[in-house]
């Protein structure tokens, strides 16, 4: 169900971002990644994809890399949210929206859907969380604004993640995606749970190749 809102209140402005919380020890930062009850589903392009359920029972899916990057680097590439467009799978279209003074920070994103579906879109909120310059994590909501001019022949998607980043030895980071996505009505539910298993390993595998362009080898 999409939560619907008039107003987000914290929401951090991300052109250069500033960490909105802190996490007190790298410890419980790890902790707070993913569930300690998560369960192998399958391995794909050598990576192994998880899946665990909430207290709300949503169901998240992740996957793990090590990346011969330094967190910095990571970083760099996660705060410039208007470049996703050059390599997160499938989506179209991403701009920020500042809807009110507070909200500023929040994004309108649009992605592919494969025929006959109609395209999806939806309005993001993120924020930022960190260990000083040992682990730092993204998390991104979708939520609905009543007043907000959404695209007439796109349908809005419910969405929750995170990308989480935590330095290894100062050259290599190790890189978490998770991910809990609602479809839509009407598609078939083992087709929609196959396309969701493999959104970590395709959001993975394109930071992996974007890091190298940008950073080189």
């Amino acid at each position: 169900m999409l939560i619907v809102r008039k107003t987000l209140i914290g929401i951090f402005c991300v052109s250069g971002l500033a960490l909105a919380a802190s996490v007190n020890t790298l410890q419980s930062f790890k902790q707070q990644i993913v569930s300690e009850d998560s369960e192998l589903v399958k391995t794909i392009q050598g990576l192994d994809v998880y899946t665990y359920a909430n207290q709300e029972q949503e169901s998240f899916y992740w996957a793990r890399t090590r990346v011969p990057f330094p967190i910095s680097d990571c970083e760099a590439i996660l705060d410039n949210i208007e470049k996703y467009i050059e390599w997160v799978p499938n989506m179209i279209e991403v701009h920020s929206v500042n809807i009110e003074p507070e909200t500023v920070g929040t994004f309108y994103n649009a992605m592919d859907a494969p025929w006959p579906l109609r395209d999806r879109e939806c309005l993001l909120a993120f924020e930022k969380m960190g260990v000083q310059d040992r682990a730092i994590g993204y998390t991104f909501k979708s939520f609905v604004d009543e007043n907000f001019n959404y695209h007439p022949k796109r349908e809005q998607v419910d969405m929750k993640g995170e990308w989480s980043l935590i330095c290894i030895d100062g050259k290599e980071t190790d890189v978490v995606y998770k991910i809990s996505l609602e479809i839509c009505d009407g598609v078939p539910a083992s087709l929609a749970r196959r396309y969701i298993q493999k959104l970590p390993v395709k959001n993975i595998r394109n930071f992996e190749q974007f890091l190298v362009q940008e950073f080189g080898n």
